[in-house]
């Protein structure tokens, strides 16, 4: 009897396991329609110890969409980290909103650069779409009133390692 209870539950938990795993941005698959990045907006500056939004708006005519994977770099300072942020089936056909990342307090400039894409249940790819804000002592520039909307909501936040001033020994 515990032998069929456990032989269950790790059905169960195989399936639920698989079904968290996000498709490859790499996956090439000539079916279906790819999602589009229709617009984005990422503030040009913004002052250290703020919560920096990504703005991005995207559809797919499947209605497939699964999730954006960003692309994060510290410009001169780290290699590129990857995350993924899954989709809501409610967001699946079209969506407008935004993600978030803390900025910590830096003592210099930095640029951060980021790169995001649209990736459906099938594998299939948007275009990608690279911002770049400055860190540092600049107020951000307010977004335009197009992401103020109220169908404007929080697909989700990223958590980015940013290395401080004393940390690092930057490259060219």
């Amino acid at each position: 009897m515990n032998k069929i209870l456990l032989a269950i539950m790790a059905i169960i938990m195989a399936g639920c396991w698989a079904q968290n795993i996000p498709p490859s941005p790499s996956k090439n698959i000539e079916s279906g329609a790819k999602p589009v990045i229709s617009d984005s907006y990422l503030t040009p500056n913004i002052l250290s110890n703020m919560i920096l939004p990504i703005y991005v708006e995207a559809q797919d005519p499947d209605g497939n969409m699964a999730g954006i994977w960003f692309t994060i770099t510290q410009v001169g300072v780290n290699p590129d980290s990857t995350h993924y942020i899954a989709l809501t089936p409610a967001d699946r056909k079209t969506f407008k909103g935004f993600v978030t990342i803390d900025i910590p307090r830096l003592e210099t400039n930095e640029r951060l650069r980021i790169e995001m894409a649209v990736v459906d249940q099938n594998g299939l790819k948007s275009n990608t779409v690279t911002k770049e804000v400055l860190i540092g002592f600049s107020y951000p520039v307010p977004p335009p009133e197009k992401w103020k909307s109220p169908e404007t909501h929080k697909l989700g936040h990223i958590f980015f390692e940013f290395l401080k001033d004393r940390e690092f020994e930057r490259r060219d």
